[in-house]
């Protein structure tokens, strides 16, 4: 539990400077995903995420991101570039994660975009701090193409510990569509095993 007092008190320690730096003008942009993943054979469940940016400032609310029934809080810098055809952004972040699981969680997002094509990660070392202590290892991966503005389609990766199946690495295919602050993606894993599927919905305010 001390552990994780300081993780949290390096967590506010990361977040004010980089809030109060900013320009007053800057104003706090807010974001928010909700998943729900669908098996045939089992219950559905929800994984929603809230975000908010004030300039370099990044953090997230996640709940059964890390593990069913726990929360996690991550506060990150972004950084972004420009260089021709090629637009990125990088946000390396530090977690607390409490609930079903408890620990620190290093971790990083990443999206590149060369048009019309878009590879985006995250990822990040689940440090479990609670009793019978198992760290792992997740990431979730897209490659996408843009047609056209409004409509996307590709590949998509993910190794998690909130599902039990088979197979170590699920793989899968995302179909998804925006109009002006709103997306809404399908995807597909594992459809030669154990297919399951989830519905993500995505808005900015």
């Amino acid at each position: 539990m001390r552990s994780l007092t300081t993780v949290a008190i390096l967590l506010l320690a990361i977040a004010l400077p980089l809030s109060a730096q900013e320009d007053t003008a800057v104003s706090w942009e807010f974001s928010t995903s909700v998943s729900a993943y669908v098996f045939p054979s089992d219950e559905t469940f929800f994984l929603p995420i809230l975000y908010a940016d004030r300039g370099p400032l990044h953090l997230e609310a996640r709940y059964n991101y890390e593990a069913r029934e726990s929360g996690s809080l991550f506060v990150g810098r972004k950084f972004t570039w420009e260089s021709g055809m090629v637009e990125g952004e990088v946000t390396p972040m530090i977690g607390l994660v409490l609930g079903d699981v408890d620990g620190i969680a290093p971790g990083v997002e990443l999206d590149l975009f060369i048009d019309p094509v878009e590879f985006y990660t995250e990822g990040e070392f689940m440090m479990d701090m609670g009793e019978g202590a198992s760290s792992f290892f997740y990431f979730w991966s897209e490659l996408t193409a843009w047609p056209t503005e409004w409509l996307n389609a590709g590949l998509v990766s993910q190794r998690t510990r909130v599902l039990q199946t088979e197979l170590e690495v699920q793989r899968g295919f995302p179909v998804g569509a925006t109009h002006a602050d709103f997306g809404l993606t399908f995807y597909m894993f594992n459809p030669d095993e154990d297919p399951y599927y989830v519905f993500t919905l995505k808005a900015a305010f």
